[in-house]
């Protein structure tokens, strides 16, 4: 099997990250409350599969600690990919379901990240990106059904990390525009993203 189930601890790990991660946005809010919403290009790599590349995005909301160190979470859509020669398979090969059998998946999840930030001025802002993203697999798989073919979806989670760097400029007023790149690593797929973005400071 190609993917494997997500064991109970890395499942807690995520859970009390996130939860962390809200006490925190709650009880520091007062430091600096933003939300967040990103429009972005995506591009899979896999040794199992070769998939076309599509759109994405995010929206999220993160809080300022201080001018350096920042805690962002969002929901993230890595679109939907297509696979490149894929094959309808039988349907007594269910029991070994993965990434190599689907003929397209959608890919979506909850990251919590912070960010280390270097402001050389107040319209600048250059950071780093380090996160753990709690996914969603969505795998359609062509079955052969002897006659005819059906399509089925099944459903694959997992957790993984995920890092990126950018640049925010800020546009006046609370208004802050941003482009980041990103690196998800989701299972067997690594995920390229280059976002174009918007953040609104309360």
């Amino acid at each position: 099997m190609l993917f494997a189930r997500t064991p109970l601890a890395s499942s807690l790990i995520v859970k009390i990250t996130v939860a962390t991660v809200l006490s925190v946005l709650t009880v520091v809010s007062r430091a600096g409350v933003y939300v967040d919403a990103d429009i972005a290009y995506a591009t899979p790599s896999s040794d199992v599969v070769s998939a076309s590349a599509g759109p994405a995005f995010s929206v999220g909301v993160g809080t300022e600690l201080n001018s350096w160190f920042a805690l962002e979470l969002d929901y993230v859509r890595l679109g939907g990919f297509s696979v490149s020669g894929a094959e309808a398979i039988d349907e007594d090969d269910l029991a070994v379901i993965g990434l190599g059998a689907a003929s397209d998946f959608n890919i979506s999840g909850v990251n919590a990240s912070a960010l280390l930030s270097w402001r050389p001025n107040r319209w600048d802002n250059f950071y780093l990106r380090a996160g753990y993203m709690a996914w969603n697999n969505a795998l359609e798989v062509r079955l052969n059904r002897g006659s005819h073919f059906v399509d089925h979806t099944f459903n694959l989670d997992g957790q993984d990390p995920m890092f990126g760097l950018g640049y925010a400029y800020l546009l006046g007023g609370n208004m802050e525009s941003s482009i980041e790149y990103n690196r998800y690593f989701v299972g067997d797929v690594d995920i390229d993203v280059l976002a174009l973005g918007l953040n609104y400071h309360f």
